[in-house]
């Protein structure tokens, strides 16, 4: 594998328009608004992603690691990040984004807009050209805590799609399968400040617990989990996705292994499970995508 892949692109929604009986109208019309739904779930969820991905590329920039990757990928982040949010308020037609009518949602929205205002300026000075432990400090204190607003967002936005067991299912599936970007971000990030030694108790921790959470919840989207109420992978070619997500996590494990049980992780370690991160970031959306066109 070669290079760095590049940020995930969003893809657009393509929703045609039927011309026929009445019946044939409403039931493009139902479609054409589930589709909607789902891709507002899908970018929202998106969203979780990029607090770890800002909050990651600055731990990394902060460390010497690939610096100019990850302070331009740091500013990219943040820039989706600010972008996505506001249209999930207030609309982008040319995303497909109506703006949001739900009062609970917008609450959510704006709770977590407040937190995002306050977090932002430190995660620019922690992936700045000149290192601001200060503000690394601070961002491994925040990071967290807008990660789960947000995570109360995509809920929010979640509830408000559910209709039926069969939506229901494929809402939650949509969405748990989405948090894994999230996880393959954040399990770096993890690894990156127990490298640094700043917090070494609490960050052997939190890696321990990304890292297992990634892997149950990887299995169980393969096998199901019915006290989840998640299905299980709807379809060979989503198992397939997900078996070479899983793949290619296997390739960084070793790497965070090593980290929990104290051993010593290098620059070049660090950058290689960046690396990987990248590539299970990339096929998970893809897998994301997949259910997101059920």
């Amino acid at each position: 594998m070669r290079g760095i892949l590049g940020v995930f692109m969003i893809v657009a929604l393509l929703a045609g328009w039927g011309i026929g009986s009445p019946a044939s109208a409403a039931e493009n019309s139902a479609r054409k608004q589930s589709e909607a739904e789902a891709f507002k779930l899908n970018i929202a969820g998106r969203q979780r992603m990029l607090t770890q991905r800002i909050s990651k590329a600055a731990c990394l920039t902060h460390m010497g690691v690939d610096a100019v990757l990850h302070e331009s990928m740091a500013r990219d982040a943040s820039m989706q990040f600010r972008m996505t949010l506001t249209a999930l308020r207030i609309g982008n037609p040319g995303r497909g984004l109506e703006p949001e009518q739900s009062r609970v949602v917008l609450i959510q929205l704006n709770k977590t807009e407040a937190l995002w205002e306050a977090f932002e300026p430190f995660a620019s000075r922690a992936a700045g050209k000149t290192p601001d432990l200060a503000a690394l400090k601070e961002v491994h204190a925040r990071n967290v805590i807008l990660l789960k607003q947000m995570n109360r967002t995509v809920s929010a936005i979640q509830a408000e799609m559910d209709d039926g067991q069969e939506a229901s299912q494929l809402s939650m599936a949509l969405n748990i399968a989405g948090r894994q970007r999230m996880l393959s971000q954040k399990a770096v990030k993890d690894l990156c400040f127990l490298s640094s030694g700043n917090d070494t108790e609490n960050d052997r921790k939190a890696l321990t617990e990304t890292a297992a959470e990634f892997e149950n919840t990887l299995h169980e989207l393969r096998a199901g989990n019915a006290a989840r109420n998640l299905i299980a992978a709807p379809s060979w070619e989503i198992d397939a996705q997900l078996e070479m997500v899983e793949n290619l996590w296997f390739e960084m494990a070793p790497i965070i292994q090593t980290a929990i049980a104290g051993g010593d992780v290098s620059k070049a370690d660090l950058g290689y499970a960046a690396f990987i991160a990248e590539a299970v970031l990339n096929e998970m959306n893809t897998a994301v995508l997949m259910y997101e066109k059920l």
